[in-house]
């Protein structure tokens, strides 16, 4: 016969490392009580929690002790269900420990009961690791006119509560004093982790002053193989104790920037001898000054990954110093500042001057007020580079000298923030020329501001691989004038030169300009204008963030009379334009017809407005368009998402060819900002367009006007909503409208 004993689990237990469940739900929480059984309510009333726990510390900053409308009193606050918690937590942690005190290794004592758990320290003789849990909100931060804000009463309390606190903490600092007293080397690791770290002025954070004393406590040597948050505050206060010759990664990007700045006067990088990974805020403009002033002794780390940030002083000489020093190892180096400078007082920083990285596949390099000086042969020392990413506020940096990469397969250039006006030709005519003839492995193409309004769609032609371009032109962006002018387009004499402020050329003026520069930039601005498809094979996701202002019509009106030329119309409506403008559209024509990638992007948009000349064309015109050497240019079967954010003009013909015969596959369509289409158009093409799950447009739909679409109401008005409705087909589709939601009723006729 077999004997079944009980199984003591507990002397199982080694870690206790238990998290508590604060109960605070009023900070995240609409509901402001919580219902009780009728046992739970008779033990509340009982031992008048309610009035104990009042007593103890004040209900969470804020005055919420009412008992909600439920006549039978069986609520109760939540400052009483959140100490509530806490007291279970604590009593639970306490009666499960108690016993097996002599073979916990690594235990968390919530720090209002450290005082219990000090008088039994000398029991625990296996304990290797101690978390201090900050389970009350005793700290409030000195919150900034709590003297107005809160009575007498309240703040009486706030100041008994941060009294405890630091009591508390003080018992916590004597407990570790006294078990690395009681037993030499056990205890190896203490941490006092911030609580609440994301809910304002509950946030509780243990003051550097005690943490330090807690872990300067440990006289274990340490042999960490990776520094992260969970054992950088540790580490900063027991440098002296903390072999660092194992140290692979460095992962430090923490709130509490303080625990980094006692670093700045104790070098310690050059202790890390097996260092791979360096990701962290710069500690110091010269941190890796080391690397560069090395001798015949110093032994350099296998350095491959740096993400460096400057947070609260701009770069110094650290990029500079980390290409020379490791700059055969390195693969990839990113790096941000977000500090602000005067724009009289830059700082400069060099990229590629004197580095050869041989292995270096990802260069990112992002601030706010410094300036990017790129070396001459910046491309030609990153032979393996795959992603460029540099952008600065600055109005001018100068990359006319870069050279070519084959491997390139994302390239990023623009600058983004308050000093975006800039148009910079020099970086134009490098791309055009220079950079992008090679590229047959990019991806990603990211032009913003001066680049992506000179972007020739010339040099894509030879990126066959592009999946991603995204073409950004801020709503700033500078007067056509000025353009023109700095990409060496001469006024003639009589240019209205006051049309700079309104920024747009007269009708009459555009033809003053030269005839071939007009027609280029025309098309280029058309084309970014129209950007309805995208010359490459597959695109997955087609974006363009904002648009050309609306003055820029002046041009686009004029471009479709340049164009009426190439489709051979002979009605007598269109003979006279034909005549004016012969020259200017046989020298479009002929750029056009210099470039295939060009001619296809032109002739897709041309066929977008093949129903607007449909009267006056002949059949055979009509069919020629759409059957020529280019049967594919009018479908794009790959592209899922198309985003046409900003003041974009598309009329009701393009919308519906875009939708229903170029963008057969689409799924999502989002045209926030655009203008041109009606209504109607908009809701008949979406609904008819095959695979479209969700189409946004910022059109404010009133309830009035809704029944005139055949649409119902779903939701409230002055609400950002949607509205579901299904088709014939059973399709599902989401609305986004500005103002209200709306379905289809019954029956609706959306033709």
């Amino acid at each position: 016969m077999l004997l079944h004993w009980p199984i003591d689990y507990l002397s199982y237990l080694k870690h206790f490392q238990s998290q508590t469940n604060m109960s605070y739900s009023l900070l995240v929480d609409l509901d402001w009580s919580v219902p009780l059984t009728p046992k739970l309510k008779q033990y509340f009333d009982g031992h008048d929690l309610a009035s104990e726990y009042d007593t103890r510390s004040p209900t969470l900053l804020y005055d919420f002790d009412a008992q909600g409308d439920d006549p039978s009193g069986r609520k109760v606050s939540h400052n009483t269900v959140g100490h509530l918690s806490i007291d279970i937590h604590r009593e639970l942690s306490w009666t499960l420990c108690c016993r097996i005190l002599d073979q916990i290794k690594s235990i968390a004592i919530p720090l209002s009961d450290v005082d219990r758990y000090l008088d039994v320290a000398h029991q625990m003789i296996s304990l290797q690791s101690i978390t201090f849990r900050m389970d009350e909100v005793d700290d409030t931060h000195d919150w900034h006119g709590a003297e107005e804000r809160l009575d007498a009463a309240v703040m009486e309390k706030l100041a008994l509560a941060k009294t405890k606190r630091l009591e508390d903490l003080e018992s916590a600092v004597e407990f570790v004093q006294l078990h690395t007293l009681l037993f030499p080397g056990t205890l190896a690791h203490v941490e006092c982790p911030t609580h609440f770290a994301n809910v304002g002025l509950a946030e509780q954070v243990c003051p550097y002053s005690f943490y330090r004393r807690m872990v300067g406590a440990i006289k274990v040597r340490n042999l960490p193989t990776e520094l992260m948050d969970k054992n950088w505050k540790e580490f900063t206060v027991n440098v002296e104790n903390t072999d660092l010759s194992q140290v692979q990664i460095m992962y430090v990007f923490g709130r509490e920037t303080d625990w980094y700045y006692p670093l700045q006067a104790t070098p310690f990088l050059h202790l890390c001898t097996a260092l791979k990974v360096y990701m962290m805020i710069s500690l110091r403009p010269d941190s890796f000054k080391w690397a560069v002033k090395k001798d015949s002794k110093t032994v350099l780390p296998p350095l491959e990954i740096v993400d460096i940030q400057a947070v609260k002083e701009p770069f110094g000489s650290e990029l500079e110093d980390v290409g020379q020093g490791f700059g055969k190892t390195l693969k990839a180096i990113k790096a941000a500042a977000g500090t602000l400078q005067l724009e009289n007082n830059v700082q400069t920083i060099s990229i590629g001057r004197g580095c050869d990285m041989p292995l270096l596949r990802v260069l990112s390099v992002r601030v706010v007020s410094e300036r990017l000086v790129l070396d001459p042969s910046l491309l030609s020392h990153y032979r393996e580079l795959r992603c460029l990413d540099l952008s600065d506020n600055l109005r001018s940096y100068d990359v006319r000298e870069i050279q070519s990469t084959k491997l390139l397969k994302t390239l990023v250039l623009g600058s983004h923030g308050s000093f975006n006006q800039s148009f910079l030709p020099s970086v134009h005519r490098t791309l055009d020329t220079n950079l992008m003839d090679t590229l047959t492995l990019l991806e990603t193409l990211d032009l913003s501001v001066e680049f992506a309004l000179h972007s020739q769609f010339r040099m894509l032609q030879s990126t066959p691989s592009l999946k991603q371009p995204y073409l950004t032109i801020l709503s700033n962006m500078p007067a056509l004038e000025r353009v023109l002018t700095d990409a060496n387009f001469t006024l003639p004499p009589g240019a209205s030169q006051s049309a700079g402020s309104s920024g747009f050329l007269l009708p009459q003026e555009l033809d003053k300009i030269p005839i071939k520069e007009l027609g280029e930039i025309l098309l280029q601005i058309q084309c970014l204008k129209d950007s309805i498809a995208h010359p490459h094979e597959a695109p997955q996701h087609g974006g363009i963030d904002r648009g050309i202002p609306s003055e820029a019509q002046q041009l686009l009106r004029r471009m479709d009379d340049l164009r009426m030329r190439q489709w051979g119309y002979t009605s007598p409506k269109f003979m006279h334009q034909q005549q004016i403008y012969d020259k200017k559209s046989s020298e479009l024509h002929g750029l056009v017809a210099a470039s295939p990638v060009l001619k296809r992007v032109h002739d897709t948009l041309m066929a977008a407005r093949v129903r607007y000349y449909e009267k006056q064309a002949t059949k055979d015109a009509i069919t020629a368009v759409f059957q020529s050497e280019h049967p594919d240019r009018l479908v794009e079967p790959s592209l899922k998402t198309l985003e046409l954010n900003g003041r974009w003009v598309i009329s009701d013909d393009v919308l519906e060819t875009m939708l229903g015969q170029v963008f057969v596959n689409v799924e999502s369509v989002d045209l926030f900002g655009c203008e041109g289409f009606g209504t109607r158009t908009w809701i008949r093409a979406t609904a008819a367009t095959p695979f479209l799950k969700s189409a946004s447009v910022n059109r404010v739909l009133e309830v009035e006007t809704a029944a005139d679409f055949g649409l119902q109401s779903h939701a409230p008005r002055g609400t950002f909503g949607r509205a579901l409705f299904e088709t014939e087909t059973r399709k599902r589709l989401d609305y986004t409208f500005v103002e209200g939601s709306y379905s289809f009723a019954e029956g609706a006729d959306v033709e």
